[in-house]
């Protein structure tokens, strides 16, 4: 990160992670052109979002219900996230033949 960024993400104040209601996934027939877009495969499984507050980390759905009870290993693993960490995601199951 250039010297520049990184003094203008120090400027800015801290906050507490919260949960962030996520952007929907849109179906189109053509995906646009052009520099400005990025996309991704669209994978089956739960949209989820890991917020780290403090010690604690908390798994939510995209409508904001935990997921830490269905999910408890993947709360595990982010247990060494930095503080005031939000992380959103999609957690797929993936077969022997590393297959979603």
């Amino acid at each position: 990160m250039q010297r520049s960024a990184t003094n203008k993400l120090r400027s800015l104040p801290a906050k507490q992670a919260l949960f962030v209601e996520p952007m929907e996934c849109l179906s189109v027939a053509r995906l646009p052109e052009g520099s400005q877009w990025l996309w991704q495969i669209k994978l089956d499984g739960y949209r989820a979002l890991a917020v780290k507050s403090g010690s604690a980390v908390t798994l939510f759905s995209r409508r904001g219900k935990s997921l830490n009870r269905q999910f408890p290993h993947i709360v595990e693993r982010l247990a060494d996230l930095p503080d005031g960490t939000v992380v959103d995601g999609e957690l797929v199951a993936i077969d022997e033949q590393r297959t979603p």
